[in-house]
């Protein structure tokens, strides 16, 4: 005996909103989804925190400082693909920033 569900059938909207649904749980699952919502809270947070935190001078300066440590990071990426493993660069990094400083409390324009 078959029997059929009458005015049961799923409507665009239900289905959409299930598409949303399951695409939010599987970014939720997602391990780099905790590292967001920390940078996120962080971010109103320090909102709160400070008057200062969310002036143009302010996000400039932070993003000159990820600058950085995102070509470091393209760098490392393309150097792991490729198979090599240099695990100096931190070293080098930091010895080139202080060495760029140390010229510059000298008057030189390491720039």
């Amino acid at each position: 005996m078959k029997t059929e569900l009458v005015g049961q059938a799923e409507t665009p909207d239900q289905k959409g909103q299930g598409g949303i649904l399951s695409l939010f749980t599987k970014v939720a699952g997602a391990r780099e989804a905790t590292l967001v919502a920390i940078i996120l809270i962080l971010f109103v947070v320090m909102s709160f925190a400070s008057p200062y935190f969310l002036t143009w001078a302010n996000m400039r300066a932070m993003l000159l400082s990820f600058s950085t440590e995102g070509l470091v990071v393209v760098g490392m990426t393309i150097l792991l693909i490729v198979g090599g493993f240099d695990l100096s660069v931190g070293a080098v990094m930091c010895l080139s920033m202080v060495i760029a400083g140390k010229l510059f409390l000298l008057g030189m324009d390491p720039g």
